[in-house]
């Protein structure tokens, strides 16, 4: 199984040894989880260490699925701090897939450049906020032009239509999913409450008959906007039962993307942008072009094909996880008007942690991670044929 990596704090330095990735930094603990043969290392902090899955054993070549570097204030004893050259991690990088820098400050050599470009892995960079920000790709990594071509001539006839309704759809459904998911909780206790979410669930459900029956009117552009507005119309009214959901843990009245200021509304853009980063990532290594989608394609600049294909994973993933965080009564803090890196770890940790859940997917037990790639590359044979794309839909 590839690998993932997570940097998150300033002073980060990452080089290449032999065939090996090596993260350097200052004032930093590691850990390992809990697993057989565990490791542990504590540096005297006061409060209990958050255990991330990192290797340490010499003698073996069995690294980290996950290294996750922890910067440490509060560190008691001074001798144990680490200077800025000790080596924190080495991973083989013919075990990592995925490299998202989360964090300014962060150095690397161009010969870890060069071996990421050699092997194929996937380096990306985002804000503190969790707004992607920067791309590293390797020529390397591209197929033929010959899908891109497809997907190009797709974005402009009718079979673009019919993918981007099944985007819509497959929201849809999830929206509606989730809040029964979370309904069953609710639904007994609060009967008032809990009767205004089922409004909000049957306008969805409306809506997805409506986009269901909903055939080419006019212009591609005419039929993509009413697409656009049953789209709108559905968040609306997921985010007005997300609302009542809420009440009582958190201050949350409407979603806002870009410039938020309330907690709960930073916390999901900082989970999306770790999703995003994620399906950028299957985007890229399937070979197709981030850049032309098939419902988001009026963003001049953006990478309209990974906003649509976050769509059917927004709610499984990132919603669920900060939902749930939210409800057992884990706090994330910002200041200056960003997450503090305390917060940033909790709300990594449960994305990440939801992406590595397995569920039953095709009959088969899967991770999320796995299945966001699987369905990339589903996208990619409906490009080539005239099967239509299915949505991965959650369970509840």
């Amino acid at each position: 199984m590839l690998k993932k990596i997570l940097l998150d704090d300033f002073g980060l330095s990452l080089h290449k040894k032999s065939e090996r990735l090596v993260i350097k930094g200052s004032h930093f603990w590691i850990g390992r989880e809990k697993t057989a043969n565990q490791i542990e290392l504590n540096l005297g902090l006061k409060q209990e260490p958050i255990w991330v899955e990192i290797g340490f054993k010499k003698n073996e070549n069995n690294f980290a699925s996950l290294a996750e570097i922890e910067r440490n204030r509060e560190l008691k004893t001074e001798t144990k701090r680490f200077r800025s050259s000790d080596i924190l991690a080495e991973i083989p990088f013919d075990q990592i897939e995925q490299i998202l820098i989360a964090s300014r400050g962060v150095s690397l050599t161009s010969d870890v450049l060069e071996n990421v470009a050699e092997k194929g892995v996937y380096l990306a960079f985002m804000t503190p906020t969790g707004e992607p920000y920067g791309l590293f790709l390797s020529p390397f990594q591209h197929e033929t032009v010959e899908v891109r071509k497809i997907q190009f001539q797709i974005t402009e006839n009718d079979k673009g239509i019919q993918l981007a309704k099944a985007i819509v759809l497959g929201k849809m459904k999830n929206q509606a999913n989730l809040l029964k998911y979370f309904g069953k909780y609710i639904r007994e206790k609060d009967v008032d409450r809990w009767g205004k979410m089922v409004k909000c669930i049957e306008m969805i459900e409306t809506l997805q008959v409506k986009v269901n029956e909903f055939i080419l009117e006019g212009t591609i552009g005419s039929s993509r906007e009413k697409l656009m507005g049953f789209e709108g119309a559905g968040s609306r009214s997921y985010w007005e039962a997300v609302r009542l959901l809420m009440e009582g843990y958190i201050d949350f009245q409407s979603r806002i993307g870009h410039g938020a200021t309330d907690i709960f509304n930073v916390m999901l853009n900082y989970g999306y942008g770790i999703l995003y980063s994620r399906v950028w990532s299957a985007v890229v290594l399937e070979g197709l072009e981030p850049f032309a989608g098939f419902l988001h394609v009026d963003r001049s600049g953006k990478p309209s094909l990974v906003f649509d294909l976050i769509e059917e994973f927004r709610q499984p993933v990132v919603d669920r996880a900060l939902l749930s965080m939210v409800r057992l009564g884990q706090k994330a803090e910002i200041q200056n008007g960003v997450l503090t890196l305390k917060s940033r770890k909790i709300i990594a940790e449960a994305v990440l942690s939801r992406l590595r859940a397995e569920v039953v997917f095709k009959n088969l037990r899967s991770s999320l991670d796995d299945i966001v790639r699987l369905q990339v590359g589903k996208l990619k044979s409906c490009l080539r044929n005239e099967k239509l794309y299915e949505p991965y839909q959650f369970v509840w």
